[in-house]
Order: structure tokens, then sequence, then C-alpha cells
């Protein structure tokens, strides 16, 4: 359960890192999306280089504090890592296994976005 777990954390230096392709873009996610501006730090954290604060005002939805739209995997996965060295605790949202794998890794708390829900995902829980 996401929301009571990022509560637990309430007082720390947190930050929620959402992927946008397949996750922010997804219709269903638009009231978790709301939900995670309304109770913690937000960054956008793309391999997509195109992503713009348009996109969000167009939708009607408050922007992130910040949107990393980076290029490639690769500057996406060090994205994660720095934020993870520059904060207590990141949680990372994602609906793609192969970057929630690398940053697990890294001690970032993942969620993989599937079947309209937040979930838990760690290497140990296969």
């Amino acid at each position: 359960r996401f929301f009571p777990t990022l509560q637990l954390y309430d007082g720390l230096n947190c930050v929620i890192a959402l992927d946008f392709d397949g996750v922010v873009t997804e219709n269903s996610f638009t009231e978790l999306y709301k939900l995670c501006i309304d109770r913690c730090k937000t960054e956008i954290c793309s391999a997509n280089p195109e992503i713009k604060s348009s996109w969000f005002v167009n939708r009607n939805l408050e922007l992130p504090y910040r949107i990393n739209s980076c290029k490639g995997k690769i500057k996406k996965i060090k994205l994660l890592i720095e934020l993870n060295q520059n904060n207590d605790y990141v949680f990372y949202i994602d609906n793609e296994k192969e970057y929630l794998e690398f940053a697990w890794l890294f001690g970032i708390q993942t969620y993989i976005y599937e079947n309209k829900k937040i979930k838990y995902f760690s290497l140990k829980s296969r």
C-alpha cells in the first residue's frame, strides 16, 4: 500500500519519482498523480526528452516539483541515483521492470504501476 507507506516517512526529505510514458500519461493514473502531488514532493523522471510543462497545463494538472526529461535510459538511471543521493527516501513508480530493477539495486523504494494500481516491487519478492 503505497500511500500509507509514504505517510510513515512524513518529516523526512522524501521525493516521489514518476515515470512519464506509461504511468503519468495513463488516464487511470490521473487521480493517483493528484494524490502524489498533494502528499509529497513529486518529480517526473523519464527517458523521454520531449516532456513539456504544457502537457500538465493542458490537462489541468498541477505541475510537478521538477520535470526531469532525460534523453535515454542511462541518463534516466543516473538521475534516479542522483535523486537517491540528495534525498532521504525516493519512492519510484514505473511500469517497466527494467528501470525498477536498477533502481531497486541502488536502494530506491520501487513500485510498479500495473492494472491501474501502484504495487510494491522488489527483486526479493518474485
